[in-house]
């Protein structure tokens, strides 16, 4: 992910606030009274669309989210897609001054439009971790 200014005008002053995009995805884990484990999944997959050309802003974000529960039991893994993006880009090319002479420039250039289409998918493994194994801070994986 990457995390860019957005301007916002709060009773007549701008500020820039920090806005995280990107794929994020934040897990909330609980395990039952069974023994299995309830994950709470949010995820969110933003990119800028479109920036103002004077001063760099952002003009336009693409923004998906989902909000998935899943019962897992210990060891287990589990795969969630569904997160598609789909682009098109238009370019046109051609000769230099013959291509922009009104009714014969088509002649002399040419245009094409690309798609792209990408599907994001996740793959998480659910395990039961004890406090002995897993230090308190959130930056050490467990093992």
């Amino acid at each position: 992910g990457f995390t860019f200014f957005i301007r916002r005008v709060v009773e007549g002053k701008v500020e820039k606030v920090p806005y995280d995009a990107g794929v994020i995805v934040e897990v909330t884990p609980q395990v039952t009274n069974s023994g299995e484990i309830v994950l709470k999944v949010h995820t969110e997959v933003s990119d800028i669309l479109e920036r103002n050309p004077v001063d760099g802003d952002v003009d336009k974000l693409s923004k998906q989210v989902s909000e998935t529960i899943l019962r897992v039991k210990d060891g287990q893994t589990v795969v969630i897609g569904g997160l598609i993006k789909n682009s098109t880009k238009y370019s046109k090319q051609g000769v230099p001054l013959l291509s922009d002479i009104p009714l014969i420039g088509a002649l002399f250039s040419q245009t094409s439009d690309e798609r792209e289409d990408n599907e994001l998918i996740i793959v998480l493994k659910a395990r039961r971790v004890t406090p002995t194994q897993c230090p308190p801070r959130l930056e050490t994986p467990c093992p």
